[in-house]
C-alpha cells in the first residue's frame, strides 16, 4: 500500500482497500508516504478509509503526515504540494511552531518563482499563510551578478545562510556565481543527509563535494563524514560556517562556468 500511495496510484490503492488492506500496516505508513511525495488524491483516499492523521513516523524524524508534507514541500510540484497541505489541514492536522517555520522556509523558495507563476498560486499561498499562522518571509532582491557580495554581520550563522541562499541561489539549477554555488551545495547536502536519509545519493553528490572542497578548502573532516553518508547536524553546521566564512572573504563575484554535475 505504501508504495502505491507514494506514487499516487489511486486505482491500485482502491483495490487493496476493497480487499481489506490495513492503512496503518508496514514500516512506512501509506499516509506518511503519500504526504511525503505530495499525492493529494492518495492522501484523501487514505483519510477516508481511517488512516491515522496524527501518527508520528520515525522515517520523518517523528513527524506527522502534515508536518512531513510541509517539511518536504518544493516548487517543482507546486500544485500537488499546496493541494496536499490543504487536504491535511482540512482533515484537522495539528499545527506547531516547527510546521510554521518550515512553511516560511518553503515561502522563501516560492518567492523566487517568476511573477507569472506566483500570480497563479498566490491566492492559495495567502490562504495557507493564514491557516498555518506562518510568518511571510522577507523578500530579498536577487544578486545582480556584479556587485560585491556582502554577508550581513548582524545575523546568526543560520540567518546569514538563509540570507545568502535567497540572495545567490536560483529557483532551479546551479547558481550564477561560485559564491552562490558553494552555498547551494551545502544546502543540498544538508537536506539530503538530514531530511532524506541519503535516499537520493548518487555520483553527482560526490562531484558536488569535490567542487566544494576544491573551492572552500576547509572543514575536510566534516565533509568526509558527509561523504561516508553518516552526517549529523554538527557536520552540516561545520560546513555551513566554513562556507559563510569563505563567501565573506571573497566578496567579488566569481562567475561559475560549467560544473561536472547535474543536481
Amino acid at each position: 500500500m505504501a508504495e502505491h500511495a507514494n506514487r499516487g496510484d489511486i486505482d491500485r490503492m482502491k483495490v487493496l482497500l476493497e480487499g481489506g488492506a490495513d492503512t496503518e500496516a508496514g514500516k512506512y505508513p501509506p499516509l506518511f508516504m503519500a504526504a511525503k511525495s505530495h499525492q493529494p488524491k492518495a492522501i484523501a483516499l487514505l483519510l477516508e478509509n481511517g488512516a491515522d492523521l496524527h501518527r508520528e513516523n520515525r522515517l520523518g524524524h517523528g513527524r506527522t503526515a502534515f508536518k512531513e508534507a510541509v517539511a518536504t514541500a518544493d516548487i517543482d510540484s507546486l500544485s500537488r504540494v499546496l493541494a496536499s497541505i490543504e487536504v491535511l489541514l482540512d482533515a484537522g492536522s495539528e499545527i506547531d511552531d516547527e510546521a510554521r517555520e518550515e512553511f516560511t522556509k518553503f515561502g522563501r523558495r516560492y518567492n523566487r518563482l517568476s511573477d507569472k507563476q506566483r500570480d497563479k498560486y498566490q491566492p492559495v499561498m495567502d490562504r495557507l499563510y493564514e491557516r498555518i499562522g506562518a510568518d511571510r518571509p522577507q523578500e530579498i532582491t536577487p544578486h545582480d551578478g556584479h556587485s560585491d557580495i556582502i554577508v550581513p554581520a548582524d545575523k546568526s550563522i543560520n540567518g546569514q545562510f538563509r540570507y545568502l541562499w535567497n540572495y545567490l541561489v536560483p529557483g532551479g539549477g546551479p547558481a550564477a556565481t561560485v559564491q552562490g554555488e558553494v552555498i547551494r551545495i551545502v544546502g543540498r547536502l544538508g537536506y539530503e543527509a538530514l531530511e532524506m536519509g541519503y535516499v537520493n545519493w548518487d555520483e553527482d553528490y560526490a562531484k558536488m563535494i569535490d567542487f566544494w572542497l576544491e573551492t572552500v578548502g576547509a572543514a575536510e573532516d566534516a565533509m568526509a563524514v558527509v561523504k561516508q553518508r553518516k552526517a549529523g547536524e554538527a557536520d552540516i553546521d561545520a560546513l555551513t560556517e566554513a562556507t559563510i566564512e569563505w563567501v565573506t572573504e571573497h566578496p567579488q563575484p566569481i562567475a561559475l562556468g560549467e560544473v561536472p554535475y547535474r543536481r
